[in-house]
């Protein structure tokens, strides 16, 4: 039987660190990915003051890998963000709408998936 590849120890140890760096990839990747929907999200935010786009962030989970980017995060903010969000009813700045979040996580999914896997594949390749 051949060991060329170093060994069976050394191929687990290997595959272990792949999973590490894989991990820190896709932590990378979310970062870039989350910043990137509020940045296309600031730009549909309702905005007559610039409360909302100040407040908005962006957060991950790094041991499960979740993501999110949000708004509303103070208390002044809060009923104000969703009120802006959800009422298709309210008039908003030409370019400005509701579901200002939602309309942009849902054009910045595919452009999403390829930061995400650009990062783990970078890591991976160190």
């Amino acid at each position: 039987m051949s060991e060329g590849f170093g060994g069976v120890d050394k191929f687990i140890a290997n595959l272990k660190g792949l999973g590490v760096n894989v991990h820190k990839g896709g932590i990378r990747g979310m970062r870039l990915a989350s910043a990137n929907t509020l940045n296309v999200s600031n730009k549909q935010v309702p905005h007559e003051e610039g409360d909302l786009e100040r407040d908005g962030g962006t957060s991950v989970d790094e041991r499960n890998l979740i993501a999110a980017v949000s708004y509303g995060r103070t208390a002044d903010t809060r009923k104000y963000a969703e009120r802006q969000h959800e009422d298709m009813n309210l008039k908003h700045d030409s370019g400005r709408n509701a579901k200002f979040l939602e309309n942009a996580l849902n054009s910045t999914r595919a452009q999403n998936l390829q930061i995400i896997a650009e990062a783990i594949k970078k890591e991976s390749l160190i």
